[in-house]
């Protein structure tokens, strides 16, 4: 234990990138601290109450914070200071959820609202707080339980719904802390808090997500920044955050978030960032911390991610949805527990650098799941999809002599050279699936079977033929190409995408199996073209802190 502490230790003392803050601990979920200075929060909110050295305890309820008193009377001398240039101040008739939507209502766009309590106080919410005017929200020693009644539809299941409107003014959540009630929901992408509506000024501070029955954030539209929150579900874990903002620019399913150059979006406002904020899964197995979809595009900094994974999904499982667009993932620590990954790309581009990645199988790795199965409406990628773009030629057909259902092939007529059809695709002429092809013998090919596509089969009498695929649509390492509309999508052909490979540098790695960027397989993703273990050229992040989230901002 004392060598892995200290291997961990190194692995962290070589980012140089993080800002620093006095010797800080952060206590990971397996008990071990991290001295490393890294500037989080140690409660989410400056007036929760911590119970022990550095975290806000899974409990319902807290204890009273000592000071609360004395930093609200502080609090309240800042804001109104900070109201004569931004807005007024209301003070809510309480922290139930009719009294914050009753202050919602009364105030006017720059206003704060202020919903405070003396010691810390639960409230049940039972129906959504709708957030539709550009305010600040702050919350003083509250604790929300997500008691809202499931009523059947993703807008209606979030306990408070943030709609944004672009050129508004700044939309702002902060101080809150979040937990499951006595209603458990099932999985449900609402987010506890939900934002929708478009804009480049939402900001989220100081939020403890602890509810373990519903995503803690779902961000389906706006841009701004996710700064010094705790993602810790208890209990059932599920995602911290899903992201969807690819219809920012207007449209549909992402559709034009994957027409747009990512160099314009690097180093530029257009992201959902997250920065400074810790996330947790206690769940005692692998599981997906930061999902995406619907030509999302975010960014991870400074961040501290224990036993959870940086993804997103790709053009494929979510139909008509396009996949996550763009990531950028830098500066974090990144801790697995021997059993998990740190993130992945199936879909579009970004960049991985100066983390430090520890006790994983796998840093970031790649997956292109149409090649081995059939999704809605796309299709499944086998060399004669026009969704794609592909090699006319077909290496080798033929009829199968036997039946198998264990993802093995068998024609006795072949006489093949072993593992020639390596990373090539075979597609059941018959059932119109197909896979890929991991290895042959002189009379049998082994290809993967998909529990996506029900796995697929080759049984005696069905025809096959040996195809290549050339890119997948909107496969990892590909982005910007022609307009994609309507459901179903139309024009059926593939939009003609531009490389932008995706780039992996400076991170530092500690126990970590497979830490070089590599297509495990999915030979569509060229290694050296659309995956690059190098430094982008001409690459800026954009300035750090987020200016949402600087001094001006401060609570």
């Amino acid at each position: 234990m004392n060598t892995d502490r200290k291997a961990l230790g190194r692995v962290v003392g070589g980012i140089g990138n993080l800002r620093w803050r006095n010797n800080e601990p952060k206590r990971l979920a397996f008990g071990w601290q991290i001295r490393s200075k890294i500037r989080v929060y140690p409660c989410a909110s400056a007036v929760s109450h911590c119970k022990g050295s550095d975290r806000v305890t899974n409990e319902k309820h807290s204890k009273p914070f000592k000071g609360s008193l004395c930093l609200l009377a502080m609090l309240a001398v800042l804001l109104t200071a900070q109201s004569l240039v931004n807005g007024g101040i209301i003070y809510s008739k309480g922290t139930s959820g009719e009294a914050v939507q009753a202050a919602i209502k009364s105030a006017k766009p720059g206003d704060t609202i202020i919903a405070s309590n003396s010691v810390v106080t639960t409230n049940s919410i039972t129906s959504t707080v709708v957030m539709n005017k550009p305010v600040s929200l702050r919350f003083i020693n509250t604790h929300w339980l997500d008691d809202v009644v499931d009523a059947g539809s993703d807008s209606t299941r979030a306990m408070i719904r943030m709609e944004t409107s672009p050129r508004s003014g700044l939309f702002w959540i902060d101080g809150l802390e979040i937990n499951s009630g006595s209603r458990k929901k099932g999985y449900s992408d609402a987010g506890t808090i939900r934002q929708t509506g478009a804009g480049n000024n939402t900001r989220l501070s100081h939020i403890n997500f602890y509810a373990g029955f519903n995503i803690g954030l779902g961000s389906y539209g706006p841009f701004g920044v996710v700064d010094h929150c705790n993602f810790d579900p208890s209990g059932m874990f599920t995602q911290p955050a899903k992201i969807g903002n690819g219809n920012h620019w207007g449209g549909l399913y992402g559709d034009w978030a994957w027409t747009t150059n990512a160099a314009a979006i690097y180093g530029t406002s257009n992201a959902l960032f997250f920065e400074d904020c810790n996330f947790t899964n206690r769940s005692h197995s692998s599981g997906l911390g930061i999902d995406c979809q619907s030509g999302g595009i975010f960014v991870v900094r400074h961040c501290i991610f224990d036993r959870v994974i940086i993804g997103g999904h790709g053009t494929e499982t979510t139909q008509r949805e396009r996949g996550s667009r763009l990531k950028e993932v830098y500066s974090n620590v990144i801790v697995g527990h021997g059993d998990s990954e740190a993130g992945h790309f199936r879909s579009g581009t970004g960049v991985v650098w100066g983390n430090a990645f520890y006790d994983l199988n796998k840093a970031f790795t790649i997956r292109a799941y149409r090649l081995t199965s059939s999704t809605t409406p796309w299709g499944v990628a086998d060399g004669a999809n026009p969704w794609d773009a592909n090699d006319p030629t077909i290496y080798d057909k033929g009829t199968a002599s036997a039946d198998n259902s264990a993802g093995i092939l068998t024609d006795e007529s072949k006489n093949w050279a072993p593992n020639q059809w390596r990373f090539y695709s075979i597609r059941n002429c018959k059932t119109g699936k197909a896979s890929l092809v991991w290895a042959n013998t002189l009379t049998t090919i082994s290809f993967v079977r998909d529990t996506h596509d029900n796995l697929m089969r080759i049984t005696t009498g069905d025809s096959y033929e040996l195809r290549k695929v050339v890119t997948i649509l909107d496969q990892p390492g590909r982005g910007a190409g022609t307009m994609i509309s309507g459901s179903p999508p139309k024009p059926v052909a593939w939009p003609k995408q531009a490389l932008e490979p995706i780039y992996q540098w400076s991170n530092t790695f500690g126990k970590v199996r497979s830490p070089d960027l590599n297509n495990a397989g999915f030979y569509p993703v060229v290694d050296g073209q659309e995956l690059k273990n190098e430094p982008m050229p001409g690459y800026t992040p954009f300035v750090y802190p987020h200016p949402l989230a600087s001094s001006a901002n401060a609570p």
